[in-house]
């Protein structure tokens, strides 16, 4: 099987070593109830495709708690491999591989906990999609990217990023309700696109070294009424606070790109800008390189969207009302 070697089952009485194509057997004999720890050894990549008994063994003995020692394992896992292994209670990843497939781990509703180790640098399409009993997400190195690995985990109330991450990638957060609080740390640069987007963030503390809000950053989390964007930051993408319930924003920038960020932020009612009245009024010229033109005509960069036009701006020498 492509240089698969061979697999280590144990429980607290001992362990077993066996041919991958045992599991099933190995498995069954452990009793309902019983708690397996399975290290995996490989010494190819690939030696997981096509293979498929280590799932199919975990399926079929459903009422035995698994736990999965991939650490050892140079093996990729093909796409959806441990997919509905309900009974797989937690999971140690390959210090050798750098991604995670494409809903490798879906529907694993027994994970309660994972932790992504540094070499781990993209985690592929929905890949722990649907895991409805996890609760904690911890990484330990640089995410570079993620699409959506963590939709409809609806338990998942905190995300752990380490210091020293320069972005958080885009859609990591994708719809994660559960999530009210995140700490971003001070390292950070850029916010991807859609990276918040329709979580239950009620505030978010922005680091002061931060440049660039993407796009739909912050789309629809209802729970954020106030924001504070940090004085180095040069744009905010299109739509990043769009269908929040802010009621203020303070923008310590001076010389930023706006690209309508509030649209239908219809509860907001002052901005509070640290340039004057002039420099304000110079932003609607600003158009971003990163945005559609023709979206920002409609718009005219959000200045003319209802929740702008309605809002105070406070400057620093004075108000623009509406």
């Amino acid at each position: 099987y492509y240089g698969l070697q061979h697999a280590v089952v144990t429980t607290s009485d001992g362990g077993i070593c066996c041919p991958e194509d045992k599991f099933e057997e190995v498995l069954k004999n452990f009793g309902a109830g019983s708690e397996a720890h399975i290290a995996v050894r490989a010494s190819y990549p690939y030696a997981f495709v096509d293979c498929i008994t280590i799932a199919s063994a975990m399926k079929s003995n459903s009422d035995i708690k698994v736990h999965l020692d991939l650490s050892k394992s140079k093996a990729k896992s093909d796409n959806e491999k441990f997919k509905d292994c309900t009974n797989l209670a937690s999971i140690e990843f390959s210090t050798l591989d750098s991604d995670i497939m494409y809903n490798d781990f879906e529907g694993c509703t027994g994970l309660k906990s994972i932790t992504i180790p540094a070499n781990i640098t993209g985690i592929e399409g929905w890949a722990f999609y649907n895991c409805t009993g996890l609760e904690e997400v911890t990484f330990l190195g640089n995410i570079s990217k993620a699409n959506r690995p963590f939709e409809d985990c609806t338990k998942l109330s905190k995300v752990n990023f380490p210091e020293g991450l320069t972005g958080i990638p885009d859609d990591i957060c994708h719809k994660l309700t559960a999530l009210t609080s995140i700490v971003i740390p001070a390292s950070v640069t850029e916010i991807g696109n859609a990276a918040f987007k329709g979580t239950g963030l009620t505030s978010v503390e922005l680091p002061s070294g931060l440049k660039v809000i993407d796009g739909e950053a912050f789309y629809e989390c209802k729970g954020l009424t106030s924001v504070e964007i940090p004085a180095g930051v040069t744009r905010i993408g299109e739509h990043a606070f769009a269908y929040t319930n802010l009621a203020s924003a303070t923008i310590n920038a001076v010389d930023i790109v706006l690209a309508n960020p509030f649209f239908c932020c219809t509860a907001l009612t002052d901005v509070y800008y640290a340039g004057t009245m002039d420099d304000w009024n110079k932003l609607k010229d600003k158009v971003s390189p990163n945005e559609d033109e023709v979206s920002h005509k409609a718009v005219e960069l959000g200045f003319t969207s209802a929740p702008l036009t309605t809002a105070t701006i406070h400057c620093s020498d004075g108000d623009i009302t509406p």
